[in-house]
């Protein structure tokens, strides 16, 4: 059995359906990446090769992209190449990242992440991460609470202390998405670039329980929730609702809308 994350070179595999690449100048100029050995049982990838380039689908929002893995000529590693018209996507998500690389700067401070969420052997939902936008909406919700009255006290204070780490909240999105858990509302696709790498992360465990400091596992005490639903699991302070019990709330009514 696997142990995760497994890391190789810019790449992690967090579990058997998700992968996050650090983007580097390839990403941004040479439509593609490498892919090491050691991760390519996440793309269905075997140690012995390919014999011609096999394609694959990548879908960005509501959009989906022509790719395909192929060997490098040193039979090495695998790349995974992407046409044009994914490399124009990328660039509209990081202009200033684009022209830095284009111009040959190196004093860059951050690598975006792209994260691959695996839907089939030949099908995987991407998204992109980058640090600068979590943390200017940490920044964004610390100022608007100071600018309202306070409540809840110091079980307040805990909760939204993990929630707005910007290392818990990257990692938290690395491992789960920019979709709400709750109802699959994305920000991005609704509101295009202005809601673009945006979602609120839930601490999913009862701050009751919690009591003080404590050590936050992204993977299973965090989940990304969106605007409306993260404030219908808070609604009752004392009567806080689960990821999966809000859930259950959302499809039976999502069925009666759909019910002529």
């Amino acid at each position: 059995m696997m142990e995760y994350p497994i890391e190789s070179f810019s790449w992690e595999v967090l579990s058997p359906s998700v992968a996050v690449k650090h983007m580097d100048k390839s990403a941004f100029l040479h439509h593609g990446t490498g892919v090491p050995k050691k991760i390519a049982f996440f793309f269905s990838l075997g140690h012995e090769g390919l014999e011609a380039p096999r394609p694959a689908t990548l879908i960005y929002g509501r959009q989906r992209f022509s790719a395909h893995f192929q060997m490098d000529t040193q039979h090495s590693r695998y790349r995974l190449f992407w046409k044009s018209d994914f490399s124009g996507t990328i660039e509209n998500s990081f202009p200033d990242l684009h022209r830095a690389y284009s111009s040959g700067t190196s004093d860059l401070t951050e690598e975006p992440l792209m994260r691959f969420e695996k839907l089939s052997e030949h099908r995987y939902m991407v998204s992109f991460i980058l640090t600068d936008v979590i943390n200017a909406d940490v920044e964004e919700e610390i100022h608007q609470e100071s600018q309202s009255r306070p409540e809840g006290g110091v079980r307040a204070y805990y909760g939204k202390r993990y929630e707005r780490d910007p290392a818990n909240r990257r990692r938290a999105i690395a491992f789960h998405g920019l979709r709400c858990a709750a109802c699959g509302f994305d920000f991005e696709e609704a509101y295009g670039i202005r809601g673009a790498g945006f979602i609120e992360i839930h601490h999913n465990k009862p701050l009751a329980a919690a009591g003080g400091p404590q050590i936050v596992d992204p993977k299973t005490d965090l989940a990304p929730l969106c605007a409306n639903c993260h404030r219908i699991v808070h609604r009752y302070r004392n009567a806080v609702i689960t990821v999966g019990e809000l859930k259950k709330i959302i499809r039976p009514n999502k069925a009666m809308e759909a019910t002529p």
